[in-house]
C-alpha cells in the first residue's frame, strides 16, 4: 500500500504539478548570457533572488498539489475502509494533519507578511526598516 501511495504522489506531482512558470523566468537570471549578448555575473542578490523563487516555488505551488493529494489519499482510506475503524480513522487523521499543516504554513507567512508590511509602512511615522514589498528581492 506504501508504494502504490508513494507512486501516485510522483505521478500527480509530475503531472499534476505547473512547472512552466518557474523554468520560464528561470531560477537565477544571471551566469548565463543574456538574449543581447550581455554577460552578466551572479551576486549575493542574485543568490536571494535565487531563494525567494525556490520560496515561492514550494509555497504557491508544491504545498497546494501536497494538500491536494492528502486530502485524496485521507479520502480513498475513508472511502476504502469498509468495516475497519482503524483504517476510517486513520482516514480522518490523514485529512486533520493535512488541515493543520496546511494552517500552519499559510498562517505563518501571513502573521510574518503583516509584521514586516507593518515595519515597512511608510504610514507609521517611522522610517521604513524593511523595503516593501518585502518578498519581492530587487536587485539592482
Amino acid at each position: 500500500m506504501k508504494r502504490f501511495v508513494i507512486f501516485l504522489f510522483l505521478f500527480l506531482f509530475i503531472f499534476g504539478v505547473n512547472f512552466q512558470p518557474v523554468f520560464a523566468q528561470g531560477l537565477v537570471n544571471c551566469g548565463i548570457t543574456q538574449p543581447g549578448g550581455d554577460y552578466r555575473v551572479c551576486n549575493f542578490c542574485d543568490f536571494l533572488d535565487f531563494l525567494q523563487n525556490i520560496l515561492n516555488f514550494i509555497m504557491w505551488t508544491l504545498t497546494p498539489v501536497t494538500a491536494v493529494f492528502l486530502f485524496a489519499v485521507g479520502g480513498f482510506f475513508i472511502l476504502f475502509a469498509g468495516e475497519s475503524p482503524e483504517k476510517r480513522k486513520r482516514g480522518f487523521e490523514v485529512i486533520k494533519t493535512t488541515i493543520i499543516g496546511f494552517l500552519i504554513i499559510f498562517v505563518s507567512w501571513i502573521l510574518i507578511n503583516e509584521i514586516l508590511l507593518f515595519l515597512a509602512s511608510k504610514n507609521s511615522g517611522n522610517p521604513s526598516i524593511i523595503n516593501n514589498p518585502w518578498n519581492q528581492i530587487q536587485c539592482q
